[in-house]
């Protein structure tokens, strides 16, 4: 059995990464091919990907579209091989450039567990449509962008579907599990993969006038994100609650760490009082807090008052204590997922004047290895402990082949 991508990233500090982009091209009929073709690698550079980046809105509460930032490829054309459809030489002669379907993929190869027959372990880092409309022709190479799936949502009006559901759940359902979407990823009506953290009812959509993506965002504040998991090519709408178990760990004993920093204890997404916009309805803690830190709220297709005090009331239980949160960079790590629960481990640093027993000639003991050597100081730094767990905020995969994560504990 081969190994995962998780045991050769985590057993192995050098090994052969490889990455490949495959286009599936966009006929002039609307339809699309029926498979994927392979770029060629001679045309791929290194830095052929800009950073790919998926992450939480900022602030505690204020969830809704998973903020993904669109691809940007470097293409090397010399012989316009990855020019518009216009030039003959073009691998879109013959097809539309514009809205085919980029997928980039990330592999490492395992050559341990049979050497004789290395193979390849991947994982699909991004899918999305190319916008023909930003791209530009350099001296020697193509740049153009390439949309998230999550951009389709901004071209349907809610006006034109008709829709009958009134709870968030079945409401996204009816709207997301139609061709426009299902063209290019998966729909499913299981909680798996649509479980609003608070699953409104009573849904007046009559007050929604404007795109789909622009509904989900309003109808998901406070208690749910969505997004396209690229790895799956699922939609999912969803509660931001940490995997049951965890995924991966970060310890000092197999330390893959890079740095940890920008750690901050929460109190900027810490909100204890909730006042429902234009209306008397609160949700407010028992006592009175030290700092109190009061917020506005609402949803336009929520107007029944029951439903609005209970939505304020499941806001506040998740904003009302601070929870910190920090950034890790890792060797690059694109197996990792949003939500994934994590443990992460680190030891400080000793200060630059500290003295380490058991080095060189101090003590009749003697090893070169600091982190074995007793300190005459305490560790200074950023502390974590493995006793506590975290969930994963944000995730940074950037063109040298690192990635950054956003964490913040689970209470």
């Amino acid at each position: 059995m081969s190994l995962t991508y998780k045991q050769i990233w985590e057993q192995y500090s050098q090994y052969e990464f490889v990455r490949r982009i495959y286009v599936k091209r966009l006929q002039e009929n609307g339809s699309y091919e029926s498979s994927f073709t392979e770029i060629p690698q001679n045309i791929v550079r290194d830095s052929s990907v800009g950073s790919l980046r998926r992450t939480l809105p900022n602030s505690s509460w204020d969830f809704g579209k998973v903020v993904v930032n669109n691809a940007r490829l470097n293409i090397l054309s010399a012989y316009q091989e990855f020019a518009s459809e216009e030039d003959a030489n073009s691998i879109f002669a013959g097809f539309l450039r514009h809205n085919s379907i980029v997928r980039i993929v990330d592999a490492v190869i395992d050559k341990y567990t049979d050497p004789n027959s290395p193979e390849e372990i991947s994982v699909t880092t991004f899918e999305g449509l190319i916008d023909a409309r930003t791209a530009t022709t350099e001296q020697g190479y193509e740049s153009l962008t390439v949309l998230d799936y999550i951009s389709i949502l901004d071209t349907i009006n809610v006006q034109e579907l008709s829709l009958s559901s009134t709870t968030i759940n079945t409401l996204v359902y009816e709207v997301m599990n139609r061709s426009p979407f299902t063209k290019y990823f998966n729909i499913d009506n299981s909680t798996t993969y649509i479980n609003a953290g608070y699953n409104a009812s009573s849904i007046d959509v009559s007050v929604y006038e404007g795109t789909v993506l622009q509904m989900l965002e309003d109808l998901a504040k406070g208690h749910s994100i969505f997004y396209i998991n690229p790895s799956d090519n699922y939609f999912y709408f969803k509660e931001v609650e940490p995997t049951a178990s965890v995924q991966y760990e970060f310890l000092e004993r197999n330390d893959r760490k890079i740095d940890i920093g920008s750690y901050r204890q929460g109190i900027d997404r810490q909100v204890t009082h909730w006042y429902w916009s234009d209306t008397n309805i609160s949700s407010v803690p028992l006592g009175n807090p030290i700092n109190p830190i009061p917020k506005n709220f609402s949803i336009d297709g929520v107007t029944n008052n029951t439903q609005r005090q209970n939505l304020l009331d499941f806001v506040r239980s998740k904003t009302e204590v601070p929870k910190p949160y920090f950034k890790l960079e890792l060797p690059y790590f694109p197996i990792i997922n949003l939500l994934d629960r994590v443990v992460i481990q680190s030891f400080g640093q000793a200060p630059p004047d500290a003295i380490r027993w058991g080095m060189f000639a101090w003590t009749s003991t003697e090893t070169t290895n600091p982190s074995e050597a007793p300190r005459w100081r305490k560790p200074a730094g950023i502390r974590i402990s493995a006793d506590d767990e975290w969930i994963v905020r944000g995730i940074t995969h950037d063109a040298s082949l690192k990635t950054t994560l956003e964490v913040e504990r689970i209470p």
